[in-house]
C-alpha cells in the first residue's frame, strides 16, 4: 500500500542552484569529483540549538562599473522548529526546510526579478507542496508560476514527481519523472517524461532516462544519461567514480556515446591522511587527445572545512601552469559557510575586480528543532527516545499483527549508518559512533508492516 504525498523536488532542485555561484562544465566536474569524497560532519552548538540560514547575497563583477554589483539573493522564513540538517541547517551542502523563499535577482544592482516560494509539510516534516509566483510589476502583484508535487511509497522512498502549471485555475500536470529506488532508498533510475498541451499526450519514453549505479557502501559507481528525443532511449553521456579500499574517491571520469564510452574528461584527486582532498588534475580531449587542464590544490581549517582552493592551469606552449583563480571561505562555528570570495589573477596578483570575480555571503539563525519524532501508521507504532545517562536510543515497537522486524538507521542522504533485526517490542540502539546530525529510521516488519521515525543527535 502506498500513501501519496506531495513535494518540490525537481523545483528545489532549481532554487538551491540559485544559492551557488554559476559554474562552468568543468568547475561542475570538479565539484562531482570533490563530492564523492567523505566530508567532516559540522558540529552543533549545543544540545538543544541548532542553526539554519535565513539569507544569502551573491556578487560578481561587473566591467561597466568597475567592481563587484548584487547579483542574486534570497530571504528564508521558517516555523519554529524547522530548519535543516543538524549543524549544517540549510548552508550550500544540505536542503532547508524554509516555508517562505523570497528570492531576488538583479542587472548592476538592479533588481529585475522577484520570485516568491511557499512550502507546506506534513506532521514528519516531509515537503507535502510547494508553490512558486513570479512578480509583475504592471500590477504589482505575485502570480502563481508552477507547482510541483512527489510521490513517495510507504517508506517515505520518493517514486515520482510532477510539475503543474495554472491554466484557466486549474493545475495542468506537464512534465513527470518516475524513480526506481534501491534498499537504501537511493535512486537507481529517474525517467523523465514531458506533456504535450497541443497533443494532449505525455511522451511515450522519457525524454531524459538517468540509470545510477552503486558499490556495497552505496556510494555511487556509475551514472547514464540516456535521451528519448528520438522516440528511443539512446546513450548520451556517463559519470564514473572510483573508490580507494577506505570508500573515498579518488578518481572522476566523464564520457560521452560515441559508437562506445569515449573518455572526455577525468579528475583524480589526492588525500590527505584525514580523507580530505589535497589535490587535483583534471585531463580533457584537447585536439582529439587527452592532455592535462589544470591542478586545483585545497586548505582546510582545523574542522576540515575547505577555507582555500587555488586553479592553476597548463599553459599549453610552455607547458608550465598558472595561477588562474582563487576562492577563500570563510564559515561560522556551526561549520556553516558564511562567506566566499573568488579572486582571479592578473599582472601578478590576485584581484577581487576582475572578469569571473566574485562573493557570496551567508545569514544565519539559531533555532530550536524537535529532537525526537514520533509517527503512527499502518498497523502498529513506533516511539523512539534518548536514553538521558548514555549514549543511546530506546526504541519502543508495537505491531498490531505480531511479526519479526528490521531496523534502519539512514542519514539524510539516504545512506544506511546502522541496521539491527530484532521481535521484541523493545529495542536500545547505541548511537555513539553516529555524528552529529538528523536521522531517519525505517522499521520492515516481515509481515509487511512499515514504520518510520526521525531523531537528531545534537551532542
Amino acid at each position: 500500500m502506498y500513501k501519496k504525498l506531495f513535494t518540490a523536488g525537481l523545483f528545489l532542485l532549481s532554487i538551491n542552484a540559485y544559492a551557488q555561484p554559476t559554474l562552468s562544465q568543468h568547475q561542475q566536474d570538479i565539484q562531482k569529483a570533490l563530492s564523492g569524497g567523505h566530508a567532516a560532519t559540522p558540529q552543533a552548538k549545543g544540545n538543544s540549538t541548532l542553526s539554519r540560514m535565513v539569507a544569502f547575497a551573491l556578487y560578481s563583477y561587473y566591467a561597466p562599473a568597475g567592481r563587484q554589483v548584487k547579483s542574486d539573493s534570497a530571504g528564508y522564513i521558517y516555523r519554529t522548529y524547522r530548519g535543516g540538517d543538524a549543524g549544517r541547517g540549510g548552508d550550500l551542502k544540505t536542503q532547508t526546510q524554509q516555508d517562505t523563499l523570497n528570492y531576488y535577482r538583479y542587472n548592476a544592482d538592479t533588481l529585475y526579478f522577484k520570485m516568491r516560494n511557499s512550502y507546506t509539510y506534513d506532521s514528519q516534516n516531509h515537503l507535502e507542496d510547494a508553490k512558486n509566483k513570479y512578480w509583475y510589476p504592471s500590477t504589482g502583484t505575485f502570480v502563481f508560476a508552477n507547482r510541483v508535487s512527489n510521490y513517495y511509497d510507504a517508506a517515505w522512498n520518493l517514486t515520482a514527481d510532477s510539475t503543474f502549471i495554472l491554466q484557466n485555475s486549474n493545475w495542468l500536470a506537464t512534465y513527470a519523472t518516475t524513480f526506481t529506488n534501491n534498499a537504501a532508498g537511493l535512486h537507481l533510475t529517474e525517467g523523465n517524461y514531458a506533456y504535450s498541451i497541443a497533443a494532449g499526450v505525455w511522451s511515450p519514453v522519457p525524454i531524459t532516462n538517468i540509470i545510477t549505479t552503486y558499490n556495497a557502501a552505496n556510494d555511487i559507481e556509475t551514472q547514464t544519461t540516456q535521451s528519448g528525443n528520438s522516440g528511443s532511449l539512446v546513450n548520451i553521456s556517463r559519470d564514473v567514480n572510483s573508490y580507494n579500499s577506505s570508500g573515498q574517491l579518488v578518481k572522476y571520469t566523464r564520457q560521452n556515446w560515441d559508437n562506445g564510452w569515449q573518455t572526455q574528461s577525468e579528475i583524480s584527486n589526492t588525500l590527505n591522511a584525514d580523507g580530505t582532498v589535497a589535490s587535483q588534475v583534471a585531463l580533457q580531449v584537447i585536439n582529439n587527445m587527452m592532455d592535462t587542464f589544470g591542478t586545483y590544490t585545497y586548505s582546510y581549517d582545523a574542522a576540515k572545512n575547505r577555507t582555500q582552493s587555488i586553479l592553476q592551469v597548463l599553459d599549453p606552449v610552455t607547458r608550465t601552469f598558472a595561477n588562474r583563480q582563487k576562492t577563500a571561505y570563510s564559515y561560522n562555528s556551526y561549520n556553516q559557510l558564511t562567506a566566499y570570495e573568488k579572486y582571479v589573477w592578473n599582472a601578478g596578483n590576485w584581484n577581487a575586480n576582475e572578469e569571473n570575480s566574485g562573493s557570496g555571503y551567508y545569514y544565519y539563525e539559531d533555532y530550536f528543532p524537535t529532537s525526537v519524532a514520533k509517527i503512527q501508521q499502518q498497523g502498529g507504532s513506533l516511539k523512539v527516545y534518548p536514553v538521558p545517562a548514555g549514549s543511546s536510543l530506546h526504541v519502543d515497537i508495537h505491531w498490531n499483527t505480531e511479526q519479526s522486524y528490521t531496523l534502519t538507521v539512514a542519514n539524510m542522504m539516504g545512506r544506511v549508518v546502522l541496521q539491527r533485526a530484532g521481535n521484541s517490542e523493545q529495542m536500545s540502539v547505541d548511537v555513539t559512533q553516529l555524528a552529529v546530525g538528523a536521522y531517519n529510521i525505517i522499521l520492515k516488519g516481515d509481515k509487511g508492516g512499515v514504520q518510520h521515525s526521525k531523531f537528531t543527535i545534537a551532542r
